[in-house]
């Protein structure tokens, strides 16, 4: 019985929510509920469950009433207040007075204030429209009196909630003050700490800076010594160093003004030749025989100036480092047999004729298929050949090459017999515009940069430029380049 009861019960709490808010609207006497938006189906059907499970209520049941759950109870309570609004709306008054009066019981029985106040209400309206005045006088009392007393105990609830609201506040309050006590105190140690570490850190700094302004007064302290008792050797030593620069700019003007006057007279020879012959070529009393004479005269003074030319422009790039190798394949021995065919012509037409040119083949490889840069290798070996005749009066100027294995290079040489170079002057004739004649009355021409540019030469192409002479007994130039096989 107590198990139907509670799901009758539970069906209702689900399915007519409408009718609990409809009761509730009942706490205000002046606003009655409008019964007849409630499905009337619905109301027969909660009539039916209410008269089946409900009709023995009896004092055998109050202890199931006491045992429910309140919200199943007002469930229960507003079930029949829902029934009995709607039959006094529909005026069936003794169903309504029997459901409404059981709805009271169980209110006061299980003291349900609000639903006690319903129905006491709901009395009251039920008796007032009977005709029962003096009943319905009564139940409005006690539907006041109920009332009187929720709102007593909401006040003091009230009451109560405000005094504990608070006595809360008071207490947060006290937390509060105590936290930020606590967060003060904190906030001073940490300000402490901070004073006591910026302390100790300026301390140690200043310590440092002290410690290192001593160490540096006792270095300067002990570099004073050293310098006072070194500093007859610093003044001699810069002295020594002043007369050598001073000697060194003093050759280096005198160079100048040297490679100055030597470079205007090697261009004013051939300048002089080519306009010279050129007014006696504009005579025309001069034979055709004699015409030629003059243009091969001016253009072997064209060539000589243009030689003058490249070799000022070689030398430049040589010093800028912007002077470039392109290395082809190349016949060497062929080349080798070249060069000595123009030798050959040169001592002929330079009045040479008592220096024999010989071509040393004895260390020439097979094959002589190399890769370098053919015009580079005859420049340089046409340098040392032109001056090697031209520093031989009579005997011979012997040239060639051999491989030198255990190097990977090829060694080239020119040997004569000519006048030679003294010792202190064998490493001042590879200095630009350097040369072991400088006086106004040279026996030989030339600007003092083929040999120069001979070694810079070799040394670009991997290789380099060395020479043993003595005087009066001949020279011997040779250099060496990278040795490239070409398959």
């Amino acid at each position: 019985m107590k198990l139907s009861v509670i799901f009758i019960l539970a069906i209702i709490s689900l399915n007519f929510s409408v009718l609990r808010g409809a009761s509730n609207n009942l706490e205000k006497h002046e606003n009655i509920l409008n019964i007849n938006s409630i499905p009337s189906d619905s109301v027969e059907l909660l009539q039916d469950v209410l008269n089946y499970y409900l009709a023995p209520f009896s004092e055998a049941m109050e202890a199931d009433l006491l045992a429910m759950d309140e919200g199943v109870l007002l469930s229960l309570v507003d079930a029949y207040i829902a029934v009995g609004r709607f039959q006094m709306e529909h005026g069936n008054f003794s169903l309504a007075e029997q459901y409404l009066q059981k709805a009271y019981e169980i209110s006061v029985l299980t003291d349900l204030a609000r639903t006690r106040s319903v129905a006491t209400s709901n009395l009251s309206t039920l008796n007032f429209l009977k005709g029962n005045y003096k009943l319905a006088f009564e139940f409005l009392q006690k539907h006041k009196a109920i009332s009187d007393s929720l709102i007593t105990v909401g006040y003091e609830r009230s009451t109560l909630i405000m005094n504990m609201a608070q006595e809360f506040e008071k207490e947060r309050e006290v937390a509060i003050t105590r936290l930020e006590n606590k967060r003060q105190i904190l906030i001073y140690q940490r300000i402490g700490m901070i004073i006591i570490i910026l302390a100790l850190f300026i301390f140690i700094v200043l310590f440092l800076f002290l410690m290192r302004n001593y160490r540096q007064k006792k270095q300067a302290v002990r570099e004073l010594k050293i310098h006072r008792n070194n500093l007859e050797d610093i003044v001699t030593t810069k002295t020594l160093q002043l007369i050598l620069a001073k000697d060194m700019a003093e050759e280096s003007s005198r160079l100048k003004s040297a490679f100055l006057a030597n470079l205007s007279h090697e261009i004013r020879t051939p300048l002089n030749g080519i306009v010279g012959f050129l007014k006696f070529i504009d005579n025309y009393a001069i034979s055709p025989v004699r015409r030629q004479e003059y243009i091969d005269i001016i253009k072997n003074c064209s060539k000589q100036l243009v030689k003058i030319i490249d070799d000022i422009i070689d030398i430049s790039k040589i010093e800028a480092q912007q002077m470039d190798i392109y290395p082809i394949a190349l016949q060497l021995n062929d080349m080798m047999k070249e060069i000595q065919t123009f030798i050959e012509i040169y001592t002929q037409t330079n009045n040479k004729k008592h220096v024999e040119i010989i071509l040393d083949d004895s260390g020439f490889i097979t094959p002589s298929l190399i890769l370098g840069d053919s015009n580079r290798i005859k420049q340089i070996i046409c340098n040392l050949l032109n001056n090697a005749v031209k520093f031989t009066q009579k005997g011979y100027v012997r040239f060639g090459y051999r491989l030198k294995k255990d190097e990977n290079l090829l060694e080239f040489f020119v040997e004569d017999t000519g006048i030679g170079i003294q010792e202190n002057q064998l490493e001042n004739i590879f200095l630009p515009f350097r040369q072991t004649d400088t006086g106004n009355n040279r026996n030989y021409e030339g600007i003092g940069v083929g040999l120069s540019i001979s070694r810079g030469l070799a040394q670009l192409m991997g290789g380099d430029m060395r020479v043993k002479s003595k005087i009066e007994e001949g020279s011997t130039f040779s250099f060496t380049i990278a040795y490239i096989p070409c398959e």
